[in-house]
């Protein structure tokens, strides 16, 4: 038998998931629900997290059992089933619909264990079937005879854009590429960007407009569906293509052109589904598509008030926001009386509606999406969150604008190529140490009086520390050991010059010997107070953390406050690791087979053969090793030791199975000292197969001191609050802070008032989080106050 040799990327350990599909294991990055805060942007407040997931849910299933079709002559391809304008009935699907359900299966990997089936289906159907003018972009309409799929059109711009946008989350998700091709996700990601504006293109690159698809000549006549502006950022971040920018820029003028003063949509904010010529104007022959309505607020233009409310969601364009709040401002009022399932299936640009056709999804979800951007149109968009779960589509257009509605709203749809999406949500998993009664130091004492370091952890973002120096470090010591996985920093009252740009986080054990947790490059704190919150993995405890700090420019350092959130280290006990073993660093003379049980194995062990593996142990003690073996004699034997061969951890004997694809679990005790390491099985006596082995602690040490069981336990009331919040249920001291949507702190108290009253009068209106911490349990409430 030849020898083989596979590639394996080093899995995570901490926070991955596996999803098993066909016999393969697919790691997720960011498996649903992700959940995250946008800053700036709010959320429904009549509904929880866990009820806005359950509900996408549902619409995801919903959509997927009803639309979801196998290729009739290809079984590894897929489609939604989807008719293209005007419809027929040997359509199969359009890239319209192809481009948005790619997005969707790579926003709900982790809900759907097939998701990675079907998105590389989709792909390779793509693949398939390319536009007949240009080789990079997909026909625009595939249609059945019943036994065979046919392509052979030109391309439509949207469905193009959305299939390499897709591309793009599927690098974040899974990494790699589809499944059995040589291709990557990524590249192939690239090639389609950089196609959308080359030779037959649909951006053109003279105007910056998005046009009509690569067959379509006049490089004004543009859809305002395909004014996509967080794809041309996410475009822009992706390939470093500053043609990007440019054409993000145009979509603005053409916004400008339709709604500014004295055009078509100035009272309104409406646009058309069509437009052209410079300045744009609304186009009624549709770029000579012949579309009914393409002058009007259409069942193109629906989709308007999504793609631009989401560049503003995720990249903070104040541009877009502009654009969705005038839009907004005329929607909220009359037109639907601020139930947005009241807006119209269309509407003239002066606001008058065409016939009547409510309760659309296509409508409704993004006119719904776009309340998020200001609380102001909290109300519309809780209102709104019930409508879409309520309403239902009559087809897979609707279901999908709406289901990508529901994602987007509830922060479910993430950025792709963003190493941490924005959560301003100031507090971390676990306790704030800094409250604990430790010791804080800097490195400097130049400080003017009154802006010394202590001012950092005395929960006041009003005090500061002041260094008259570009860098510096600042220390707290807490006096036992905590496993920190979070940390909030805290902008000062003026000059953003000084605030912190540039740091790495340490921890270490004696102030001496540091390990480096946490590095960040470039950030920025774009309001005076603002807190911003960093998480990252770690399983090591500490004593003693650090922050090593530079600053904008100049020679002066400042910040107000530093929180340190982890939680207190309480032993071994819990800690174990499952080790692939295929996923070796090293080995001599083994060779890695397909598994019985899955995956891989490897095999062939003979004496004298080796292996190594990388593992990090949180602390020094006694680990139970797990080794899952298979041998058709038995008789061979296991020597765990350190890489190098000293010290010898321990041997143990594999028995016989009967096969060498029968497996048992096998197991002793061995003695492992803490910290990131390489251990190896060396082999004096072969004749064995192993699978995986697993590390596991012992400990008699006494668990954690956190209990779950206090956050059920708590009552917060009213939620519509004019002065007071009563808090009821919690018999112990605990902190409690309120702080706004972008994270600044409100109001901190150390402990609850023993009365369970807080007093916000102080407060002014509008969406406020009170967030009640104890021993590393965190409860998070959204009020409104009145």
């Amino acid at each position: 038998m030849n020898k083989f040799y596979i590639a394996t990327c080093c899995k995570q350990v901490l926070f991955t998931v596996f999803v098993c599909v066909s016999g393969f294991f697919y790691a997720q990055n960011k498996p649903f629900p992700q959940q995250l805060n946008f800053q700036g942007c709010i959320k429904p407040s009549n509904v929880s997290q866990s009820q806005m997931n359950t509900a996408i849910q549902n619409l995801y299933d919903s959509y997927k059992n009803s639309y979801l079709r196998q290729a009739p002559d290809a079984s590894d391809q897929y489609y939604m089933l989807a008719q293209g304008n005007p419809p027929s009935s040997s359509d199969a699907t359009v890239s319209e619909q192809h481009g948005y359900a790619m997005i969707t299966m790579a926003l709900m990997a982790g809900h759907d264990p097939d998701a990675k089936l079907y998105f590389d289906g989709m792909y390779k159907l793509y693949n398939r079937f390319r536009s007949n003018l240009n080789n990079n972009f997909m026909s625009w309409k595939i249609t059945s005879n019943g036994s065979t799929l046919q392509g052979g059109q030109s391309a439509a711009t949207d469905g193009d854009m959305d299939i390499a946008y897709s591309l793009l989350l599927a690098h974040d998700q899974w990494g790699g590429g589809p499944s059995g091709m040589s291709v990557t996700y990524l590249d192939e990601a690239k090639r389609i960007i950089n196609a959308l504006h080359g030779t037959n293109g649909e951006i053109s690159n003279t105007t910056y407009r998005t046009l009509l698809g690569d067959w379509s000549s006049n490089q004004w006549a543009t859809r305002s569906s395909d004014w996509m502006i967080d794809h041309m950022r996410a475009f822009k971040n992706a390939t470093g293509d500053s043609f990007w920018e440019n054409a993000e820029n145009e979509v603005y003028n053409c916004i400008a052109d339709l709604t500014g003063t004295g055009k078509p949509g100035a009272n309104t904010g409406l646009v058309p589904d069509f437009a052209t010529n410079d300045p744009a104007v609304p186009d009624s022959s549709g770029g000579g598509t012949g579309e009914s309505y393409a002058d009007k607020y259409y069942w193109n233009g629906c989709r308007y008030p999504w793609r631009i409310a989401m560049g503003y969601q995720h990249y903070g364009s104040v541009q877009a926001k502009n654009a969705i709040t005038k839009l907004l401002d005329w929607a909220t009022g009359s037109p639907t009386n601020g139930n947005p399932g009241n807006f119209n299936g269309g509407y003239n640009l002066d606001g008058t509606t065409i016939g009547n056709d409510t309760g659309e999804l296509a409508f409704v979800g993004p006119i719904t999406l776009a309340a998020t951007v200001d609380s102001q149109y909290q109300s519309f968009l809780n209102t709104g969150w019930s409508q879409l779960v309520n309403l239902s589509g009559s087809d897979a257009y609707n279901d999908a604008i709406g289901l990508l509605s529901m994602l987007s709203i509830s922060g479910n749809w993430w950025i792709p190529g963003a190493d941490n999406n924005p959560d301003p949500d100031p507090d971390p998993a676990g306790e704030d140490i800094t409250d604990l009664g430790g010791t804080v130091t800097s490195e400097y004492t130049d400080y003017p009086p009154d802006e010394g370091f202590t001012n950092l952890i005395d929960n006041d973002v009003t005090t500061k520390y002041l260094t008259f120096n570009a860098s510096g470090w600042i220390q707290y010591e807490v006096p036992d050991a905590y496993i920190v996985t979070g940390y909030t920093i805290s902008s000062a009252n003026d000059v953003p010059d000084r605030d912190p740009y540039n740091w790495t986080f340490l921890g270490s054990n004696d102030g001496t010997n540091w390990t480096t947790l946490d590095t960040r490059s470039g950030e920025d704190f774009p309001d005076r107070y603002q807190t911003r919150a960093f998480e990252f993995n770690n399983s090591q405890p500490f004593s003693y953390y650090r922050f090593n700090l530079t600053n904008n420019s100049g020679n002066i350092l400042q910040l107000s406050e530093i929180e340190i959130f982890g939680e207190l280290y309480s032993g071994n006990d819990g800690f174990s690791t499952r080790i692939e073993a295929e996923d070796y660093t090293y080995m001599s003379g083994i060779e890695v087979e397909d598994c019985s049980e899955g995956g891989l194995n490897i095999g062939y062990i003979d004496a004298g053969d080796w292996m190594v593996w990388e593992v990090n142990l949180p602390v020094s003690g006694t680990y139970t090793v797990e080794y899952r073996v298979a041998s058709e004699s038995g008789g061979g034997t296991i020597q765990l030791e350190k890489a190098g061969g000293t010290p010898v951890y321990g041997t143990i004997t594999v028995p016989a199975t009967g096969d060498w694809q029968n497996w048992t679990t096998i197991s002793h005790s061995v003695t492992l000292e803490a910290g990131a390491q390489e251990i190896a099985i060396a082999v004096p006596v072969g004749g064995y197969n192993i699978n995986w082995l697993q590390i596991t602690s012992q400990s008699n040490m006494t668990s954690k001191i956190i209990q779950d069981k206090l956050s059920s336990e708590i009552s917060v009331y009213p939620l519509m609050v004019n002065d007071i919040i009563y808090i009821e249920g919690l018999a112990v001291e605990a902190s409690v802070k309120i702080v706004d949507l972008e994270g600044r702190i409100l109001l901190e108290k150390k402990t609850i008032p023993e009365d369970g009253i807080l007093n916000i009068s102080s407060i002014d209106s509008g969406i406020k989080i009170l967030i009640i911490h104890y021993q590393g349990i965190k409860k998070t409430i959204k009020f409104i106050k009145k």
